[in-house]
């Protein structure tokens, strides 16, 4: 009984994850994407990034992988969906690293984690299914995700460097969060035991260096004087309101769990974790730096992390404290329902990836004077520059990329 158990939950879990590695094969450019390739096949690499650097996106490590990333899908658009394939495999087993050793459900928990998580993300679209969004926020949080694993252990100090410049170039709130985190283990190591870990302050080191080009370009200024003046009093309304907002939203499913494991096992000596400090910390740093840059209310994509974080730390917790039958029922469920609520994601995927092939298709019929393009807000790829009637440069960027000179008019395909 306890095989088949075992056997259910692993299948489960194996086909909710290749229902979600499949959606990434349904998706086509959108927005920011399509700035990028137009660039991409006009300039080479180095040249890409000076000129992001020097105009608006300082992101230097991100543009330079979206660089090489978009050269592949010039070759075949599949390789948009191989990106967030290999991606996705990655983080899984990122995410398995930080479990307990000593389980054969570490994987299974990971999975678990990535389905809590992107169950539980307000706007999945933007923060996953996004090509620009998922190379600026989430391979950096990723590339944070190994350093803050391997800091206390044996690390290797290539894969560190590249990890840490790659969180340096990407978003800065990942950024500037990754250096309290490190600054912050450095301290208790040396105020604790008299030790400065020489590697870690290598890898600090870098990040700082890494992130202070990406400051220090004229787009950064740029960027700056085309945001509104800072304003203190301001900034913690909207760090406030950010807040309101995240617990008024399917994140509170999340931080609802993750409160009751604690509640649930305050004594357990287990509990004292680093990754509780990661996730206030992290939280803490994303909010107030962004929403004090933006004097505006933080974008759900700079949330994502911390959420993820959030389930990361709930499966440590289960696998830890409570018992296996507890651990089972609450993957088990995760991954249930994420069978169902992802199959009909990835079918609405498919069939907006079936019309817009349609749509550019239609490209070559003299009889049409205009392009109806199919957008569908219940997918979770991300289309929203065709919501704003007034963007006529990315509907441009749109045509350019399909070869055509006919009008593109959005037709809402929602069934």
């Amino acid at each position: 009984m306890l095989l088949n158990k075992k056997i259910l939950i692993a299948l489960f879990s194996i086909i909710a994850l290749v229902l979600f590695i499949a959606i990434g094969f349904c998706y086509y450019p959108s927005s920011d994407d399509l700035y990028f390739i137009d660039q991409t096949n006009k300039l080479g690499l180095v040249k890409l990034v000076h000129q992001e650097w020097t105009k608006w996106n300082t992101r230097w490590c991100s543009v330079a992988i979206m660089y090489f990333i978009i050269k592949l899908t010039s070759v075949n658009i599949i390789f948009f969906g191989c990106y967030f394939a290999v991606s996705t495999c990655m983080l899984i087993t990122l995410i398995k690293n930080w479990m307990q050793q000593g389980t054969h459900y570490n994987y299974l928990f990971a999975i678990g984690s990535l389905m809590g998580w992107w169950l539980c993300l307000p706007d999945p679209g933007s923060q996953y299914y996004w090509f620009t969004a998922h190379a600026m926020y989430l391979l950096p949080g990723m590339a944070l995700l190994y350093l803050l694993q391997h800091l206390t252990s044996h690390i290797r100090m290539l894969p560190a460097i590249i990890a840490a410049l790659i969180v340096g170039g990407g978003s800065e709130a990942t950024a500037l969060a990754a250096l309290g985190c490190i600054t912050l283990y450095l301290m208790y190591n040396y105020i604790k035991y008299k030790f400065l870990d020489t590697k870690a302050l290598i890898i600090l080191l870098i990040t700082l260096v890494s992130l202070a080009i990406a400051a220090v370009g004229g787009g950064a200024i740029k960027r700056s004087n085309a945001l509104p003046a800072f304003d203190l009093v301001h900034t913690i309304k909207m760090t406030a309101y950010s807040v309101y907002q995240l617990v008024t939203s399917k994140a509170l499913v999340s931080i609802f769990i993750w409160l009751l494991l604690h509640i649930m096992h305050w004594k357990h000596k287990k509990l004292a974790s680093p990754s509780i400090i990661i996730l206030l910390l992290f939280g803490s740093i994303t909010s107030i730096v962004t929403c004090a840059l933006l004097q505006d209310t933080m974008p759900w994509r700079c949330w994502s992390l911390w959420l993820l974080f959030l389930w990361i730390d709930i499966f440590r917790m289960t696998n830890v404290n409570i018992g296996t039958i507890a651990q089972k029922y609450l993957l088990l469920m995760l991954v249930t329902i994420g069978i169902f609520y992802i199959s009909w994601q990835l079918w609405i995927s498919i069939h907006l990836a079936i019309n817009i092939n349609a749509a550019v298709k239609s490209k070559t019929d003299t009889n049409l004077k205009s392009i109806d393009w199919p957008i569908n807000p219940s997918a979770p790829l991300h289309q929203n520059f065709l919501y704003e009637p007034n963007n006529s440069y990315q509907r441009a960027l749109l045509q350019k990329y399909i070869n055509t000179q006919k009008t593109i008019t959005p037709i809402d395909h929602t069934r």
